[in-house]
């Protein structure tokens, strides 16, 4: 599987997951690099491995635990230059009702700088034998230049505190316990984090004071969120490493980067690393308190074109483009609104998210376009296609600018007819919710018995991701009464979707 990095500074983190008849070994994965020396650089990385996904044995001490097997290796070019394979044992758990809570595993890998290949499988010691470990391969870049003030990449944490102990969980005098998940909900008020500025002495001078600052940004505009930042002074030395939270509480749900930007005696800016996050904050979202029924909206040139026959369908189709409690407020309308309080919920819907280079009415009709074609192509008997997976793709990111299937697919061999029906989707720049480049949708007819395709896989910030798909979709016919029957994959949601 190609993982695709547009910029190193974005955040990568990946739900893994394999599909079987037994339990589905699921797990996220991070990793950070980190500068050792002028030549060599360390690359940690981290994987939290989901509770419920793994296979428990009762111990005699009268405690369960479970066994994951893990293979690493790193690759320059096609040459293995680092082989390990380790057991890991779960914490012991004294109570069913547990099982659920995951276990992270922390490891650190000192390499020449250069570019390499990284390879882990991981599987449960008591998987059906049919089952494949779960697996990946992804591009990564060890060490930093030796002359040139950068950062490192930013480790977000669980937790931190101070200790004088060694290893894969330690550095700079602290403990610091890898967080593996780029959502955070209402109880999660603080994005703690962790990285290291190189070289600002080289480029500064010994021990001249420089800032450090930290701060929440909308990942689409890139404006600064305020009450949710800080800073620190900093003395110039080969390495600086930076450690702290920032609070969340005055976050509202959205898409955003956390920044750290170095920053010179005349704030001018030197160097940034930004981590991408999704934030869920139901306490500050109040979208709708805004909106009065019975008011008009001024100046709308929606209520001039729409077509009154279709508010139900236009308004419905709206919900892959809303957030928060938008929904509720949508289903609201739809059930007991008036003909005029239908238009004017459209023109609210998009006049609150107009500017100044998309305005509302621009909005309005390429959403209506979309949601029109998502209905032609993708509509069931039994499902509007709005409410398809490929349907909200459109609705969402426009129409992609190529297609392949299972035939036209290059990366499938022309003899290997073992796959489900399936439809790659690429989209070379999407714009929103945030700008990316050269992103993909894999769609699978998993249910043999209708049309309706579902996503499998993307690499699109928030969407799912499962660098196992080709496995999964693979054929797998169920022996019983319907042997046309496909095995269904277990698709994954990592919590940003």
């Amino acid at each position: 599987m190609k993982i695709p990095r547009t910029q190193w500074y974005l955040a990568f983190l990946l739900l893994i997951s394999v599909s079987g008849f037994g339990k589905q070994l699921s797990a996220t994965f991070d990793y950070c690099n980190f500068k050792a020396n002028d030549t060599s650089g360390i690359f940690e990385y981290y994987i939290s491995f989901e509770g419920t996904s793994m296979n428990y044995v009762y111990v005699a001490d009268g405690y369960y635990q479970s066994n994951i097997e893990v293979e690493v290796k790193v690759l320059d070019g096609d040459d293995i230059i680092l082989y390990d394979k380790f057991d890991i044992a779960s914490p012991p758990i004294y109570d069913s009702s547990e099982f659920s809570k995951e276990f992270l595993v922390q490891n650190r890998i000192m390499l020449p700088n250069g570019d390499y290949k990284f390879s882990l499988e991981a599987e449960d010691i008591r998987k059906d034998a049919d089952d494949d470990p779960l697996s990946l391969l992804i591009p990564i870049k060890v060490g930093y230049e030796s002359k040139t003030l950068q950062i490192s990449d930013v480790q977000t944490l669980k937790t931190y505190e101070k200790s004088t102990d060694n290893g894969a969980d330690y550095k700079s005098g602290f403990k610091l316990i890898s967080r593996n998940s780029n959502f955070f909900g209402e109880v999660d008020d603080s994005y703690k984090f962790y990285g290291e500025v190189y070289n600002s002495n080289e480029v500064l001078g010994q021990n001249e004071t420089y800032l450090v600052a930290f701060t929440v940004k909308n990942a689409h505009d890139l404006s600064v969120i305020e009450g949710a930042g800080s800073f620190a002074k900093y003395d110039a030395r080969d390495v600086n490493p930076f450690l702290g939270e920032i609070d969340l509480s005055k976050v509202p749900s959205g898409y955003y980067y956390f920044e750290a930007e170095v920053k010179n005696k005349e704030n001018k800016s030197l160097a940034s690393k930004r981590k991408f996050f999704r934030r869920v904050n139901p306490d500050l979202e109040e979208p709708e308190q805004s909106f009065d029924p019975q008011s008009v909206e001024a100046n709308c040139e929606i209520a001039d074109v729409v077509d009154r026959r279709n508010l139900d369908f236009l308004l419905n189709g709206l919900q892959p483009l809303a957030v928060g409690r938008e929904n509720d407020f949508i289903n609201a309308v739809v059930a007991s609104g008036d003909e005029d309080q239908k238009v004017n919920y459209l023109c609210y819907f998009f006049n609150k998210r107009a500017t100044v280079n998309q305005p509302a009415f621009a909005q309005f009709l390429e959403y209506k376009d979309r949601l029109e074609l998502a209905e032609k192509k993708y509509a069931t008997q039994t499902m509007p296609g709005y409410q398809t997976e490929r349907g909200r793709v459109v609705i969402l990111y426009g129409k992609p600018n190529r297609i392949d299937d299972e035939w036209s697919d290059p990366r499938r061999q022309a003899t290997d007819n073992s796959y489900m029906p399936y439809e790659i989707w690429v989209y070379y720049k999407v714009e929103k919710p945030v700008p990316q480049t050269n992103i993909q949708f894999v769609f699978a007819q998993v249910d043999r018995a209708n049309y309706n395709y579902m996503l499998v896989h993307s690499n699109a910030i928030g969407e799912r991701s499962n660098p196992n798909w080709k496995n999964d979709i693979r054929a797998k016919y169920i022996i019983d009464e319907d042997p046309s029957r496909f095995a269904e994959p277990d698709i994954l949601n990592d919590g940003t979707n």
